[in-house]
Order: structure tokens, then sequence, then C-alpha cells
């Protein structure tokens, strides 16, 4: 299962955001350490889990929702 990194705070919001783009990335971090499936950071910027079962692409899903809304939250405070 191959998705888009949203587990990192983009480099245009880091500049802008200071020390709430650092604490995101703490806060997302957090969340990609929480799923316990195998992952690959790829060269392209995406990353590949590898799921055993339904369980694992629920915890992945769940896990790119709450980093979503860290990054939402992170570029509104950041404008």
């Amino acid at each position: 299962m191959t998705v888009d990194d949203v587990w990192r705070v983009p480099s245009t919001v880091l500049a802008r955001a200071g020390r709430a783009a650092a604490e995101a990335q703490e806060a997302l971090t957090a969340i990609l350490e929480r799923v316990e499936v195998t992952v690959v950071r790829g060269e392209d910027g995406r990353l590949t889990f590898f799921p055993h079962d339904h369980a694992d692409v629920e915890a992945i899903r769940a896990a790119q929702s709450a980093a979503r809304m860290v990054l939402a939250h992170l570029t509104a405070a950041a404008r």
C-alpha cells in the first residue's frame, strides 16, 4: 500500500510556522510511529506500507486522517 507522505511538515509551511511547525512535526512523527505496520520511505517521497490484514489497512488510513488534520490546523495557523 503506497501513499503520499502526510507525516512531514512541508518545507513551505516550515518557513512560515516556526515553533508551531516543529510541534506539528513532533505530533506527525508520533502518529506514524503508532502505526505498527512495516513501512519503507521511497525516494519519490511516498511511503509503502506492508499491511497484513484489514486492521492494518484501517490503522494506516486512520493515521493518514489524523496527519491531515494536524497539517490542516498548522497551515491555517501559519497564514
